[in-house]
This record gives C-alpha cells, sequence and structure tokens, in this order.
C-alpha cells in the first residue's frame, strides 16, 4: 500500500468534513420582513425545569422562571406558531440568532395563563435602550413598535412583569425591517469613537488629542449646528435637536450617521 498516497487522499476528505461542519455551526438570521414561522411542528425545548431556550428560523428564544416549561414549533398549525410555556415566569426573551441588529415593527402574540400588563424592554449589545409597557390579553395582540426609535438598531427584547404567574405566550409574527443605522463604535483613521449613538442629549468623542471642529447636518447636507469640542470638552450637544438622523462631521474625517431620540 502506497502510504503517502493514503495521507494525500485523506487530506481533502478531513477538509470536507471540517467545512460542513463549519457550515451547519453557522447560526440563522432572521429574514427582513415577516416570520411566520410556517413548517413543521416539533419540540424546540421540552418539557423541564427552567430555562429553557431554542432557536426557529433565525429566532433565539430564552424562558426563565422558578419552575418547569417548553418551547414549541407549531409550524404546521394553523395560524403557525411558537408556543412558549413557563411556570411562575420571571422574563422570555427573543433575539437574533445570529446577533444581527434589526428594526422591531411588530410581534403578534397571545396570552393564556396571565392578563394584564407587562414590560417588554429592547436590548443591543447587551445593553438596554428603552422600553414600553403593553397589555397581555387572550386573543392575537399585534404589538405596533414602528415608530418607537427604541426599538431600531437592537439585536433582542425582553419581556418580564409576569408577577411570577404562569404564561403561556403564543407568538404567531414577528415582522422586522432593516437596521437603520449601525450604532457600533464608529472608528476612522484618527482612532475618534463616538457614544452613545443614538441619543437624546449629548454624545461624546473619545481620543481627542487636539481641537476639532465639527458639523452636525441634515441627510440632504445643510449645516444645522457647529462648533469645536477638545481634550477638556468632548461632548456634542444634541438636546436643541428634533428626534431623528443627521450626519456628524468631526474634521476632516467622512461624516456618519446619528440619531437624536
Amino acid at each position: 500500500m502506497n502510504l503517502n498516497y493514503l495521507t494525500l487522499t485523506t487530506k481533502p476528505l478531513t477538509w470536507i468534513f471540517l467545512l460542513f461542519f463549519s457550515i451547519s455551526a453557522l447560526s440563522a438570521q432572521p429574514v427582513i420582513g415577516t416570520t411566520t414561522f410556517d413548517g413543521t411542528n416539533s419540540n424546540i425545548a421540552s418539557y423541564d425545569l427552567l430555562p429553557r431556550s431554542g432557536t426557529v428560523q433565525g429566532w433565539s428564544f430564552f424562558v426563565d422562571g422558578e419552575g418547569s416549561g417548553s418551547i414549541n414549533h407549531n409550524g404546521g398549525n394553523t395560524p403557525s406558531t411558537v408556543t412558549i410555556f413557563a411556570q411562575q415566569a420571571l422574563t422570555l426573551n427573543i433575539a437574533s440568532e445570529d446577533g444581527n441588529e434589526f428594526d422591531l415593527d411588530s410581534i403578534i402574540i397571545q396570552w393564556f395563563s396571565f392578563s394584564g400588563n407587562f414590560t417588554m424592554t429592547s436590548y443591543r449589545d447587551g445593553s438596554s435602550i428603552g422600553s414600553v409597557v403593553l397589555n397581555a390579553t387572550s386573543s392575537f395582540s399585534d404589538y405596533d413598535l414602528s415608530n418607537n426609535d427604541d426599538f431600531k438598531n437592537i439585536d433582542e427584547i425582553r419581556m418580564d412583569g409576569f408577577s411570577n404567574s404562569n404564561i403561556t405566550a403564543i407568538i404567531d409574527e414577528i415582522r422586522i425591517s432593516t437596521a437603520t443605522l449601525s450604532f457600533e463604535t464608529i472608528e476612522n483613521d484618527r482612532n475618534l469613537s463616538i457614544y452613545p449613538n443614538p441619543s437624546s442629549n449629548f454624545i461624546t468623542v473619545k481620543n481627542i488629542d487636539t481641537r476639532i471642529d465639527y458639523h452636525v447636518m441634515d441627510l440632504n447636507g445643510t449645516i444645522i449646528m457647529k462648533g469645536e469640542i477638545n481634550q477638556n470638552n468632548d461632548k456634542i450637544n444634541l438636546k436643541k435637536l428634533t428626534s431623528g438622523l443627521y450626519l456628524l462631521k468631526l474634521g476632516y474625517q467622512n461624516p456618519i450617521k446619528i440619531m437624536k431620540k
């Protein structure tokens, strides 16, 4: 037997296996538009002690509480849904499986075993952005968040305030849009970065080593305000701006998008 030939022919097989494994392990991405959860019926997380978690069509579900719970994909039913049950529920979280940001337009949920107000909080990279108080009912409720800036450019929502009640949450649809703006720390060739973005008050510019002129413009390039920042004064005041998208130009750098909440 030619051992050299054996070695050479087994290496491609190894690479093929590793490539297949790597592709299989990639996280799914939620579709832009409406996820209706069509498909087959499957037990995503069987009934057991909480917390329980699982993924369906690019969405990651997590539920925690003081008892037991389960997550089921009822893709073959009409309507097709994801059903989450938890005893003495503490939190129900829904996130993009791949961690990408999105604008949450609406989510349709039907509730059993719990009624009344609960809180839905938006998150980005583990930090809370904003929240709304919503009402849980036994009929399907379409929670429209399309005009709420706190639910733009997020990667997760968390629901709580269930008063340790048992809950059954039936998720019918999730509708999202492409993230309006990337809110990762913005870097450039001067190693400057800004945060937070969006902001309702001030934006801070980090790593300033000298005086820098800035211009805030509308999306047509019209200058709305201007000034200068330095090592001792690294904040830009946005309080007088109306809510919306703007362009921020720092010195000779290319303009970057910012959002006033």
